[in-house]
């Protein structure tokens, strides 16, 4: 041990290599001095020395320079570079410690301080040596700080030029507020071709707050050589990279120059609040001319800032490997370009991509443009990309990837598994996730068991928002959560989907709930493609509570559920789509465009639309088979409560059923203009209702119906060309027809066509005649029948009027048939039968029948009544100006040519005596005599008695007298008398 008060002393300790060196008083050292064997170099005692440089320090300007295979451990000292009288720009000033081919120990309680170095290392330079190695050691709480290079390495600078040279920074030692041109805390590279190098950054090491006007705020790492060797960087343990600053990576730039370059990050590193002005706010890796190679499994990366890449990012010109577990991405800001938490961008046309992603906790990030949470463009080449068992909560993005975007240009193939996607917004679109494929490549995208909830996007694309460009995409969306996603004012507010021949797969227990597209289409999904592109669901899924265009869109508010704008689709299995709206059209499901759909399973139950579609809106140039299913309690505010068919659609309703639902018209099916509807086989319609018109079905297009068919709520029949067209036999179908103003009766009794046969059908049968049934009011008296073999007709019955009792050859000119248009009938008496008198027609129950009267139906049987001829003799008081007679014979009925006996009855008249009966009442026509007989005329006989006043011949003036005197209570036996 050697104590050391003085730079003499110091110098002469040195120079005869004693050890250890232990200063005893703080001092200034006025020259370089050159250390040439191991030694340790400390404070004596519990105080801290202080070794400081002289002003306008001399060439070659460093404190100490460790040479000759040298080890010197610096502990329990303070070694100051003076700034004050060094200031920056001093062409002479360099490192307080210099190593070249020796090794420099920083231990305990060492400081390295306020340094100016003019060329590299403010604080320490291993400035290496290719014939011998050399070596840095900083550990325990060593502390470089306030330390400034003109170039590189502010607080430290390792050049390595030999492949032994080895350097290890670990404890709890500090690299602090130091400042470089690059590599604010630490620069490190290697100068001799075949010199690799390995750098750990460990336990509880701080590289803070330094700063680097260009790359590197706290490290710089990379190799200047020709790079036939590999260098690899290792951040670990709890090492904190916290508040540095540079242009570029401002808490570690790592420069690849080697395919095999390797940057690790492990264990539980902190890097926070790092900013930068260009990209990497917490670490950047480039790789302009070697790998890419990122292995990440652990570290905190939170509240970092840069233009780009706030987090964590990774530059690449030809391709790489990233693997990133475990890691937090929390709070960091890409201000103004892409990657708010992880960053990666490749450019390289040839070399793929592959970045996998696992366990990590990207929360609060943000990007100006797009990735809040993670960016990642694989570019020309081809990227694999691998997301899983990560929470991407809470970040922003100014335009696309609210919480995720992966982008590429030759093709990728994507997994992504387990994740949970929440709370995070974007700009403009894909507020979850953003998946596109910009050019002619091909991309495959696995989303399986990932939750992707209250997602934002002011576009379109609220939870996903995925394109395969000008390439093909093929995506499958599978056991997935999408809930409560939003679209503000385009489409998709659970998932957007969009690309000429790309295909989407839903399938297994996938759950679409509660997404809204606020003033545009496709509440759950949106889907546009070319007509060869596809949707399938199938599975458990279940589509649910989605609205689209709920917030007063007054154009596009379609689908509900899903919204197919072209391409084709198809809806499988046990598929629930349920209770969405859509503030237009397609309730559950809208259709588009070109294309080819089918329904052959699943529910489509409980949708709404304010206006048309309730269940199923069948809109433009395509064409639906429906083999199976249900449609069922779906409603439409104007047509079409389970399907609407518009103009140019085709639809093929082989199978499934249509039930319970309900629109203003056509409550279970609605035929527009144009449109085209084919029933057949098992298909059912039934139990719908309509506010209006048209329960069942509405047809105002072409409706084809074959097969087992069951209309029982009806078919509204718009005008002739609407009619069914029969394509097939109908035996045991069921058509309820409907009342229209097209089928509705007429007076002149014409038949009203509701059925036709077809080129492939072209013979129709009475059992075809028999499935159609007249609507059940205002039709009585007319039925549907089958008109020759072509025509399905509703008409006037023809009822028969059988005439019964008539004689043979007895002309009776009566109808024999009629129908209700010919009611009322005035019955006309038949031909007169001499001998025979016409009593009336009478019907089955003895009522006598005049006129058949409107409103009769039903075959009729009338009997003519006849009584052979006889004639009446009628005996006539004839006393109409006198007292009344009495005691006048009753009629007598005679026969023609019967022998006649005139009673014997007198009649009796007060103050009269009968006399004779005469044929007038005058008396001057044929007189009859009681008890005379006669041959009866050829008709009826009437007979007025005769008479002869009795007494004085004023009797008959005296007896009106008394007449008129009962009005005065005249007593006629006291003043009438004779």
């Amino acid at each position: 041990m050697v104590l050391v008060a003085n730079e003499a002393q110091l110098l002469a300790a040195v120079a005869a290599q004693q050890s250890p060196l232990e200063i005893t008083a703080s001092f200034q050292i006025s020259a370089q001095i050159n250390v040439n064997y191991s030694t340790v170099i400390t404070s004596q005692g519990p105080g801290i020395q202080t070794l400081s440089k002289v002003a306008n320090f001399p060439l070659p300007g460093y404190m100490f320079n460790v040479i000759n295979g040298a080890t010197v451990t610096f502990q329990n000292i303070t070694l100051d570079g003076n700034l004050a009288g060094n200031p920056e720009g001093i062409i002479t000033n360099r490192s307080l410690i210099s190593a070249q081919g020796g090794t420099v120990i920083l231990d305990t309680n060492l400081t390295l301080q306020n340094n100016y170095a003019f060329q590299e290392g403010g604080g320490f330079y291993l400035r290496g040596l290719v014939g011998t190695p050399s070596g840095f050691i900083m550990r325990a709480n060593a502390t470089i700080t306030g330390c400034i290079s003109r170039t590189s390495g502010g607080g430290v600078m390792i050049a390595r030029r030999n492949v032994g040279d080895s350097v290890t920074i670990s404890g709890s030692a500090a690299i602090v507020n130091n400042r470089a041109q690059q590599g604010g805390g630490i620069f490190s590279s290697c100068y001799v071709d075949g010199v690799g190098s390995d750098l750990t950054i460990g336990d509880s090491v701080q590289i803070a707050n330094n700063t680097a006007i260009g790359n590197g705020g706290g490290i710089y790492y990379t190799n200047l050589t020709n790079n036939s060797v590999p260098v690899s960087l290792l951040i670990t343990g709890n090492a904190l990279i916290s508040g540095n600053q540079a242009s570029g990576g401002a808490g570690v730039f790592f420069l690849s120059t080697n395919s095999l370059d390797q940057y690790t990050i492990t264990a539980a590193p902190t890097f926070t609040n790092n900013t930068a002005v260009g990209n990497g706010g917490g670490s950047l890796l480039v790789a302009n001319t070697g790998g890419a190679n990122l292995t990440v499994t652990g570290g905190v990366f939170t509240g970092n800032s840069a233009s780009i890449a706030g987090g964590l990012g990774v530059s690449t010109q030809i391709g790489g490997t990233v693997n990133i577990t475990g890691a937090q991405f929390l709070n960091n800001q890409a201000r103004a370009g892409a990657g708010g938490g992880f960053f990666y961008n490749n450019t390289s046309t040839t070399i793929p991509s592959t970045v996998t992603i696992s366990a990590i906790d990207a929360t609060g990030n943000q990007a100006g443009s797009n990735g809040g949470g993670i960016f990642v463009n694989g570019g020309p080449s081809l990227l694999t990309f691998n997301l899983d068992n990560s929470t991407i909560d809470q970040n922003r993005s100014g335009q696309s990837g609210g919480g995720v975007l992966i982008n590429n240009d030759a093709g990728a193939n994507a997994i992504v598994t387990n994740n949970r996607i929440t709370n995070n917004q974007a700009g403009q679109a894909g507020g979850g996730f953003f998946f596109a494929n910009q050019q002619a490549g091909q991309s495959t995208l696995q989303l399986s068991s990932n939750t992707l909830t209250t997602n934002t996007a002011q576009v379109e694309g609220g939870g996903l928002r995925l394109t395969g460009g000008l390439g093909v995409l093929n995506t499958t969306i599978q056991d997935c959560t999408i809930e409560g996603n939003v679209a503000t004012t385009g489409n998709g507010g659970g998932v957007w989907f969009s690309n000429d021949t790309s295909h989407l797969i839903v399938t297994g227990s996938t759950f679409i709930n509660a997404n809204r597209s606020l003033a545009a289409n496709g509440g759950g999904i949106y889907f546009n493609t070319s007509p060869a592109g596809t949707l399938t669901v199938s599975g458990d899924v279940v589509i649910s509570n989605n609205q689209a265009g709920m917030a007063g869109a007054l154009v596009s508010a379609n689908g509900g559920g899903v919204c197919v704008i072209t391409g084709s689709s198809n809806v499988e299995a046990s598929v629930q789509i349920i209770n969405n709206q859509a503030a237009r059209n397609g309730g559950g499901y809208f259709i588009g465009g070109e294309g080819a759909h089918t329904f052959s399973g699943g529910t489509i139950s409980g949708n709404v639309a304010g206006l048309s579609g309730g269940g199923i809106i069948q809109s433009g140039d395509n064409q639906v088979n429906l083999s199976g299913g249900i449609i069922s309690n779906n409603r439409a505010n104007a047509n079409g409560g389970g399907y609407f068919v518009t103009a140019n659609g085709v639809a093929n309703l082989v199978g499934g059923s249509i039930t319970a639902n309900s629109a203003l018209n056509g409550g279970g099916l609605y035929i527009s203009n144009n449109g085209t509807a084919t029933l057949s086989d098992r298909n059912i319609l039934a139990n719908n209702t309509a506010d209006a018109l048209a329960p069942g079905v509405f047809s105002g297009g072409t409706l084809n119906v074959a097969g087992n068919r069951e209309l029982s709520n009806g078919l509204y029949i718009l005008g002739l060309p609407n009619v069914a067209q029969i394509i097939g036999p109908l035996a045991g179908s069921v058509i309820q027809l409907n009342g229209t103003p097209y089928v509705s009766t007429n007076p002149q009794g014409t038949p009203i066509v509701v059925a036709i046969a077809t080129p492939a059908y072209p013979t129709l049968t009475q059992a075809d005649a028999d499935a159609f049934l007249k609507p059940p009011v205002g039709f009585d008296g007319w039925e549907v029948r089958l008109e020759g073999t072509t025509q399905v007709v509703i008409a006037p019955i023809v009822y028969t009027i059988t005439y019964a009792g008539l004689f043979p050859g007895q002309a009776n000119p009566n109808p024999p048939t009629y129908t209700v248009t010919d009611l009322p009938i005035v019955l006309q008496d038949p031909e007169q039968i001499p001998g025979q008198q016409f009593l009336g027609f009478f019907d089955e129950a003895g009522n006598r029948v005049t006129v058949i009267p409107v409103g009769t139906t039903g075959n009729l049987v009338l009997t003519a009544r006849f009584a052979e001829d006889q004639f009446l003799l009628t005996f006539f008081a004839n006393d109409a100006d006198g007292p009344p007679a009495t005691n006048i014979p009753d009629p007598i009925p005679f026969a023609p040519n019967q022998i006649i006996t005139i009673p014997l009855q007198i009649p009796l008249r007060p103050g009269f005596r009968f006399i004779s009966w005469n044929t007038a009442p005058d008396g001057s026509g044929m007189t009859y005599l009681p008890g005379q007989s006669f041959i009866a005329p050829n008709s009826d006989l009437n007979l007025f008695a005769q008479y002869i006043p009795l007494g004085k011949p004023d009797y008959y003036k005296r007896a009106e007298k008394c007449r008129r005197l009962r009005e005065k209570c005249c007593d006629y036996d006291k003043k009438c008398k004779d």
